[in-house]
């Protein structure tokens, strides 16, 4: 348990935030590894180029602004050093995480002797109204569950070095925040679970590595409204025809 690794995003220069998660992590258990995130303000072009062109805009209707760029290839910079390293899985947090338990790594214990049936578990649970599916036990206090639906947020998450490699090459990675990436199960091949009760959230800070507003396009035609109306019902029936299947094979790694 010693050797697993919290990759933790935030800025270089930010120390003092940097201090306050070294305290909020002291008695998680895990390895601290602080991965430098990437400034939507200070984007080189190469950073930028495959976000600009690509076809986002017939799949979302507003732009994606430069900080939700730079949180991507921060959560992009946090898999290489897992894919680049000997560990066969690895946490990963942003700067704004929170614990809700002190009991978190029991938690990460448990996760740990079940990481070899493991995707993606994500610690923390914004849409907590959405339905519930028990696939397996996590210790005596925690379940894992498969939601009926899809969360976001990406404040943390248990990620397998397959996952992290499936993701980052996902062909669409570029037209996507990057917790919807990660949430959208139905468009990669990786179990996506969530623990419950979350261990995690966000501390009601404003994260140095998100964002807020949300321009729309300039140049928005008919046929990228059309076609967003239609990629919406498409993501619609293949999580409803999908979800069934979703829950089988989970529950078929832990039998």
């Amino acid at each position: 348990m010693s050797n697993v690794k919290a990759y933790i995003i935030s800025f270089r220069d930010d120390s003092k935030r940097r201090d306050v998660l070294l305290k909020r992590f002291n008695a998680t258990g895990l390895e601290i590894v602080f991965v430098d995130a990437v400034s939507g303000k200070h984007l080189t072009p190469e950073e930028r180029a495959p976000f600009d062109f690509n076809n986002r805009q017939f799949r979302a209707a507003h732009v994606l602004q430069d900080n939700a760029i730079g949180c991507a290839l921060s959560h992009y910079k946090a898999w290489t050093k897992l894919i680049e390293s000997d560990e066969k899985y690895a946490y990963v947090f942003e700067d704004d995480v929170q614990f809700l338990t002190d009991k978190s790594s029991s938690v990460f214990s448990e996760l740990d002797a079940l990481s070899a049936n493991l995707d993606i578990v994500c610690l923390a649970n914004r849409r907590q109204s959405l339905k519930r599916f028990k696939v397996a036990d996590c210790g005596q206090n925690s379940d894992l569950v498969v939601l009926k639906g899809n969360d976001f947020g990406a404040e943390g998450y248990f990620i397998s070095k397959h996952a992290a490699q499936t993701l980052l090459a996902h062909p669409d990675r570029h037209e996507y925040e990057v917790d919807f990436l990660i949430h959208h199960w139905w468009r990669h091949n990786c179990s996506v679970l969530h623990i419950m009760p979350p261990v995690c959230s966000e501390d009601g800070r404003t994260s140095s590595i998100g964002y807020q507003n949300v321009p729309v396009w300039d140049d928005d035609k008919i046929k990228h409204r059309v076609a967003r109306r239609f990629n919406r019902l498409k993501d619609s029936l293949n999580k409803r025809l999908l979800f069934r299947r979703r829950i089988n094979s989970v529950k078929t790694r832990f039998s």
